[in-house]
């Protein structure tokens, strides 16, 4: 069966909803996927106990995510990946384990120096 993850910014992007949104009702209308996983809807099934700090939110969110994306084929990024922390996780996991890559308007796999460099910049940014 082949799956696909759409991977892409959420954190400090304005209009993520609408972007995971278009991705996902785009890639089921190619109907090359019998499934199509958005981490928008995935994140909005997470219940959270009341005394779990905010920064520790995205930590539980980023497992959940990740158990998704380790079943799917493959992992969709959207344009500007780049600049998010957990994409960047995202393409490194599925590097690793062998789903296949596609981007939004970019062919070309930028190779781990890429990543990882994009992900040391991320990080400085966050501050971690």
């Amino acid at each position: 069966m082949r799956s696909i993850y759409i991977s892409g910014g959420i954190t400090g992007v304005e209009d993520y909803k609408a972007n995971f949104q278009l991705a996902e009702e785009g890639l089921i209308y190619t109907g090359n996927f019998e499934e199509v996983a958005n981490p928008v809807t995935i994140g909005e099934k997470i219940t959270f106990p009341e005394c779990i700090k905010e920064k520790d939110k995205y930590k539980v969110f980023m497992r959940e995510d990740l158990k998704v994306l380790l079943k799917c084929t493959h992992i969709y990024m959207l344009d500007g990946w780049k600049s998010s922390r957990g994409a960047l996780i995202e393409i490194i996991v599925a590097k690793i384990c062998g789903i296949h890559m596609v981007f939004q308007n970019d062919r070309n796999d930028p190779g781990w120096g890429a990543i990882l460099g994009c992900l040391l910049q991320a990080t400085i940014r966050a501050g971690e």
